[in-house]
């Protein structure tokens, strides 16, 4: 582990000799995971999303150049699928386009990037993919071609 090891050190060499006392430097690791991932499915057709994904910002930012968004089997990031492009740094929204079809994935993950790599570990948010079936009913009462009349009924379906 990382705590065992808090220095680096270097010991340069000549062809002749490698020298006895190191330079060393402190290790940082930065960890910027991003916080409190939301998102609210605007999309109401079974099995496809759509609607805007929001986030907080990390509290240490200082590497971060990018964030990149999946959606997932599980909170892990397995089977993960892109949604569009990465974000900017400086910002913590992307809009998943409705019709996006999300198949057996039940998760967005979001992983911090910078500009050496993305993050190994992301921030994950368990989603539902909310639909809408209504009961619909219409008959036609009017008795001319190419014309319709009548009222139309459904059952408003029961909220989740």
């Amino acid at each position: 582990p990382l705590s065992d090891f808090p220095f680096v050190s270097i010991f340069p060499s000549s062809s002749l000799v490698e020298r006895t006392t190191p330079f060393s430097a402190r290790v940082n690791d930065t960890y910027s995971p991003v916080q409190f991932i939301d998102f609210i499915d605007l999309d109401l057709d079974l099995n496809d999303v759509g609607g805007n994904i929001t986030w907080e910002l990390p509290y240490e930012m200082s590497q971060v150049t990018h964030y990149l968004v999946y959606i997932a089997v599980n909170e892990t990031g397995e089977g993960r699928s892109q949604i569009q492009e990465e974000v900017p740094f400086d910002e913590g929204v992307l809009l998943m386009e409705p019709d996006t079809s999300v198949d057996d994935r039940r998760f967005i993950v979001v992983y911090s990037r910078s500009s050496l790599v993305e993050s190994t570990t992301p921030n994950a948010f368990e989603f539902n993919d909310t639909f809408s079936e209504a009961n619909v009913t219409f008959v036609d009462k009017d008795l001319d071609e190419t014309q319709i009349g009548g009222d139309i009924t459904w059952e408003t379906p029961e909220p989740d």
